[in-house]
């Protein structure tokens, strides 16, 4: 990685920027002039991408959450009641819906059938990235030795890999 001396453009050449830039500096160098200072690797690409795998993942259960907690507060609010769990939502709302056409509006209905074909995508793609891990774990020695501990599975050997990479940097001295 080669650095790259950048100045400040004149609309930014003001004193308390470049009182705090100067500061930010000084902290930067004084850091890394200290003897007993560790650092951390760059991470590798293959590690960006299963991050970025993981960090997807994680954002589409939040999605799938507030779809199944939008649904079940609609629902209650005309008191029918549903399980939080993915899978119990996935079953009884479909059945929900067409036992209850008379009871709820063609607008309520609508916007749960919405809803419905919203987590229905998710999970789909949350089933995508987890294909796509279970892919990286079966190319990467590094993930199959880490899930080689019990109750290490591949959300976790893929995730020690993506965050650590290369244990030995944290040998103690």
């Amino acid at each position: 990685m080669v650095a790259s001396i950048r100045c400040f453009s004149s609309k930014w050449r003001n004193r308390r920027m470049l009182t705090r830039s100067g500061r930010r500096g000084e902290a930067i160098v004084e850091a890394a002039c200290r003897p007993n200072m560790h650092f951390v690797q760059v991470k590798s690409v293959e590690q960006q991408d299963i991050q970025a795998i993981h960090r997807t993942r994680e954002l589409l259960v939040h999605q799938r959450t507030a779809i199944i907690n939008q649904v079940r507060g609609l629902l209650a609010e005309r008191g029918i009641t549903v399980n939080r769990s993915p899978t119990a939502f996935k079953k009884s709302v479909p059945e929900i819906l067409e036992q209850a056409q008379g009871e709820l509006t063609s607008r309520c209905l609508t916007l749960l059938r919405m809803a419905l074909d919203g987590f229905r995508t998710i999970e789909a793609q949350i089933a995508q990235t987890e294909e796509g891990l279970e892919a990286v774990m079966e190319q990467c020695a590094l993930c199959q030795k880490i899930a080689a501990i019990p109750g290490v599975g591949v959300m976790t050997a893929t995730a020690m890999v993506a965050a650590v990479g290369d244990a030995k940097a944290f040998s103690r001295p």
